[in-house]
């Protein structure tokens, strides 16, 4: 029991308490009422304002749209039928005098359309380019249509289960392109996490990437060009070259929105600004909060140093508890606008006597707020040991019991061989007498 107890104390004071780096969050100013910055790889807000306010997102519903269209339907190029009645528009007067008693996917005559013509033939891929790019309201309504039997309402309770699972506790939207409609509202926050969630998937990063696509010729018109409406991606005055993403929005109720998402070789970055006045202010905050992030320098702090650790832990058979250190010093790189909260540990191999020195006997592990293993650095024998007076006489005790044991294996097999040997010898001479 005390030895058990030496141990645990041994590891404790042996181990580093869990070490909390604090952030140093940006200071970005932003003409956006909501906005947020976040490291999309590991979701560290590096800038915020007002990140959980509820607002509408306008056609930043899309987001959600998409992502849920491509984790239902794999056959990107299925071809489906444009139906009349999810292409019936009504101005949002009418809608608003009317308490907005039609579907809340019905579209408007002045929202962003994709030219999608009644009974024309479109696979899934043109929806959804046509949908993300355009930003066409008409795209989304049809896809959403032919993704869940024919019902845009069973579509988006998908779409707003996605949302949950994500973690969006402040989203709820009620159609499939973010036109207006009482209780159809998102965060910044919650924005940030679904659009990180959207860059893990391959088919959307290569969608909302794409500066154009060519949609085909249909049994209704002519094929052509459509073009993205995020300038981030196009040359001119808000070109930026880092970005790969993902979506602009806007609406009366809503304002200028957007979603980017930027990247360099160290970290991918998700950005967001609702209820801006113009898309001038969308993008000048966008790339003021992008070029803030990529100018930041990474920071060395050395968690353990290697000439002072000492690391004990009792063996059985041993004199002195076993001394462990470190051949390296365990530096952590980590950017200052990330907190992290980092937590070492010692494993410990299963050790026996006799250990010599230089000897690999466990590792000192430090894992992140995640459980990853961000270090798993070897411990190493210090001293050769130094045997108990117990252990030195149970070595010779059972060095001496091996001995007789052996030497009573050995005349046991002697004296059987030597008898059965008498035995046949007598039995042939009788046999020869005979």
């Amino acid at each position: 029991m005390k030895s058990k107890l030496f141990q645990f104390l041994s590891i404790v004071f042996a181990l580093l308490v869990p070490l909390s780096l604090p952030s140093k969050p940006f200071r970005i100013n932003v003409q956006a009422k909501s906005a947020i910055l976040v490291n999309a790889e590991n979701l560290k807000i590096l800038f915020e304002k007002n990140p959980k306010d509820k607002r509408s997102p306008a056609s930043l519903t899309k987001l959600a749209t998409v992502l849920t269209a491509l984790e239902i339907e794999k056959d990107l190029d299925r071809t489906v039928v444009c139906p009349f009645d999810k292409l019936t528009k009504i101005s949002r007067k009418k809608k608003t005098e009317a308490g907005y008693v039609d579907p809340p996917y019905t579209l408007e005559p002045d929202a962003m359309s994709d030219g999608i013509y009644s009974n024309e033939k479109l696979s899934i891929r043109d929806l959804i380019y046509g949908m993300m790019l355009p930003s066409g309201d008409d795209a989304a309504n049809v896809l959403a249509h032919h993704l869940d039997e024919n019902s845009i309402e069973g579509f988006m309770q998908k779409v707003n289960t996605t949302l949950k699972r994500i973690g969006c506790r402040d989203s709820h939207f009620e159609n499939p392109h973010g036109l207006y409609y009482p209780g159809h509202a998102t965060t910044a926050y919650d924005l940030a996490l679904l659009a990180s969630e959207a860059v893990k998937n391959e088919e959307f990063v290569k969608i909302v990437s794409s500066e154009k696509y060519q949609r085909p010729k249909t049994n209704k018109q002519p094929g052509r060009t459509i073009w993205n409406s995020n300038k981030l991606l196009r040359r001119g005055r808000f070109f930026y070259p880092n970005a790969f993403g993902i979506k602009t929005g806007y609406h009366e109720t809503a304002g200028y929105t957007f979603v980017g998402a930027a990247k360099d070789k160290n970290r991918t970055l998700i950005c967001v600004a609702l209820a801006c006045e113009n898309y001038e202010e969308v993008y000048s905050d966008a790339i003021n909060m992008f070029n803030t992030a990529f100018s930041e320098k990474k920071l060395a702090r050395k968690l353990l140093n290697a000439l002072d650790s000492l690391y004990t832990l009792p063996v059985k058979g041993a004199k002195e508890p076993l001394k462990a250190v470190l051949k390296e010093d365990l530096i952590y790189e980590y950017f200052p606008s990330e907190e992290e909260v980092l937590t070492p540990s010692i494993v410990w191999n299963s050790v026996k006597m006799p250990f010599i020195s230089g000897e690999i006997v466990g590792a000192v592990q430090v894992k992140n707020e995640k459980g990853e293993i961000l270090f798993n650095e070897a411990l190493y024998v210090k001293e050769n040991a130094i045997p108990s007076f117990g252990y030195r006489l149970r070595t010779v005790w059972g060095t001496l019991i091996n001995v007789l044991i052996i030497s009573f294996v050995v005349f046991s097999i002697g004296f059987v061989g030597l008898w059965i040997y008498r035995f046949f010898r007598k039995l042939t001479e009788k046999i020869f007498r005979s």
